[in-house]
């Protein structure tokens, strides 16, 4: 269930499924935010963010939800010690990107760099990511 390309928000038309991400994530993002999902590692990691039309940029992260201009969830998913780690008070980062006209078949690089995720445990993660996703297709 992790990414091999994304669908790129053009305002085209609305997803026509969206997942869930309060269950298992623990926290909400926006249909109309571009989403890079990897759920098979330890942790998982989900990194949203809103392009609001620009085919670059950096947004600040901010708690999970529907106005958040970007934001990133780790997950270790063991049952036993379930673990998630959000943005929280305190936070600071934010996620960078460069789609370039974004095109389907083009490539969306970014990065995100967020210390001081709170943690379910009551500790604080400190999360740095390099991307390079395919836009599959505009939306």
């Amino acid at each position: 269930q992790s990414n091999l390309a994304i669908s790129w928000p053009a305002g085209r038309h609305k997803p026509a499924w969206v997942e869930d991400t309060t269950q298992f994530w623990g926290g909400e993002v926006s249909p109309d935010d571009v989403q890079l999902t990897w759920r098979a590692g330890q942790p998982a990691v989900k990194i949203a963010f809103k392009p609001s039309g620009a085919g670059s940029g950096t947004r600040p992260v901010a708690a999970p939800g529907a106005m958040a201009p970007a934001t990133v969830m780790l997950v270790w998913p063991d049952p036993r010690a379930l673990r998630r780690c959000l943005v929280g008070a305190g936070t600071t980062g934010a996620v960078s990107y460069d789609a370039g006209n974004a095109q389907p078949g083009g490539y969306v690089t970014g990065s995100l760099d967020a210390k001081g995720l709170v943690c379910s445990d009551g500790s604080r993660v400190d999360v740095t990511a390099r991307f390079k996703m395919v836009i599959l297709e505009l939306r």
